[in-house]
């Protein structure tokens, strides 16, 4: 399994319960793709590498190239001198800019991969033959209306996005948003239809973002919370979040577009567009855990309408397929002589149904790791974790924010179930 979209963070901003490493390996993830490359990252695989770290294979991207740095043809060039196969483009590059930076990594042979930008739009994507987009949900930003030449702050970009499909969907019928969607999903993708552009999923994001501000009381009952930072809780009991704060006063516009999202990937199956499986795990603000995640990606394939194998071969046979377009190197993706000896053994035949309970032993390299050995890498103290789970529910109902700090620090000097009462 590879997950070729995520994201490490430094050990330091993290403080995760559990590494990454170790989540990706437990949950048979053996390869992942970061995409916004730091310098521990290159000595991570280099350990990874030579094995004084058990974790997945690791296909590196530099630093994300956002678009308003006065130097991104340079840095174009130095990441190709320094030896990276491919750059990613964010979402604030002018027309005029993203041109010449498409220019100069076709010129040095990088494999581009991005955002749709504001001011460019997926007609000009396209032009500029963008090798992969790294999102569904920068399609279906194409949903909106939106003026392409305006100068806006990016969070004023977002907020036109969401207003503008509000107005357009908001007040439909059920009936009615099911068919406007559909039409509009059909002639959005069909744009991509043989150009070979490939899309990689990331929806667990906006099915969480979804949870997150329309269904706060289950998201903060989801069991993969206890594998989150405490930082991360602490926002969110204190509605501080990311997206609590992006959707305050619109906390109707996730669902509307987790829908788009959700029709986007249909019909992406349907015309037969190249789809990766891709996560955008380990940035604590968007609570994906790392690994288990795959599972959850893969579970949102098969409810829109993917068999299992489908599923699967999003994150096998194509991730495969990408990377030797990427790096020339035809190395995973399938089971056979002479590839890399990745794969996961279920205990269950995972094109009748894929559950992440089912993983028996993981192998990396050649090399065995058994149920054993795969529940100690991930293993919680079972009393402290229910402790601090029960902690944050019961923050996040609280209404004295005033006596988090207290009982947060009383948290971890003591772990007592009395705590449970205080």
């Amino acid at each position: 399994l590879a997950d070729m979209h995520m994201h490490f963070e430094s050990i330091e901003r993290e403080k995760w319960p559990i590494s990454h490493p170790n989540l990706y390996v437990a949950h048979g993830v053996t390869t992942v793709r970061d995409m916004h490359g730091q310098p521990f990252i290159n000595k991570l695989k280099d350990d990874i590498d030579k094995g004084e770290v058990i974790g997945p294979s690791i296909i590196t991207y530099p630093t994300i190239i956002r678009g308003y740095e006065k130097n991104y043809l340079e840095l174009i060039q130095k990441y190709s001198d320094e030896g990276y196969e491919g750059v990613k483009l964010y979402g604030y590059f002018s027309l005029e800019d993203f041109k010449k930076a498409m220019h100069k990594a076709k010129e040095l042979n990088l494999h581009t991969i991005g955002h749709i930008p504001f001011n460019v739009g997926l007609d000009n994507v396209i032009s500029e033959k963008m090798d992969e987009i790294a999102h569904i949900v920068e399609i279906a930003w194409e949903f909106a209306d939106l003026n392409r030449t305006d100068t806006l702050d990016v969070l004023d970009w977002f907020y036109a996005i969401f207003d503008s499909i509000e107005r357009k969907y908001g007040s439909l019928s059920d009936a009615e948003l099911t068919q406007k969607i559909n039409e509009d999903a059909a002639r959005v993708v069909s744009k991509l239809a043989g150009t070979g552009i490939t899309v990689a999923t990331t929806l667990i994001v906006e099915k969480l973002v979804r949870d997150k501000v329309f269904d706060p009381d289950n998201f903060i009952h989801r069991p993969l919370n206890k594998y989150l930072p405490e930082s991360f809780f602490y926002n969110f009991a204190l509605g501080y979040d990311k997206h609590q704060l992006m959707f305050k006063d619109r906390e109707n516009v996730p669902p509307l577009y987790y829908k788009i999202c959700e029709t986007i990937l249909r019909e992406l199956k349907r015309q037969n567009i190249p789809i990766v499986l891709g996560t955008d795990a380990g940035s604590q603000s968007l609570s994906v855990i790392p690994g288990a995640s795959v599972y959850e990606e893969i579970e949102i394939l098969i409810d829109n309408g993917f068999s299992p194998y489908e599923a699967l071969s999003t994150a096998t046979r194509n991730a495969g397929i990408l990377i030797e377009q990427i790096t020339g190197k035809n190395e995973i993706g399938t089971i056979e002589v002479g590839k890399r000896a990745d794969f996961v053994l279920m205990d269950k035949n995972p094109l009748e149904s894929i559950n992440i309970h089912d993983i028996q032993n993981v192998m990396i390299k050649g090399e065995w790791y058994s149920r054993e050995k795969l529940d100690e890498m991930i293993r919680l103290n079972s009393d402290a974790a229910q402790l601090r789970t029960e902690f944050w529910k019961a923050a996040y109902n609280c209404t004295h924010h005033d006596k988090i700090d207290p009982l947060l620090n009383l948290l971890r000097e003591e772990e007592n179930s009395v705590l449970l009462e205080c």
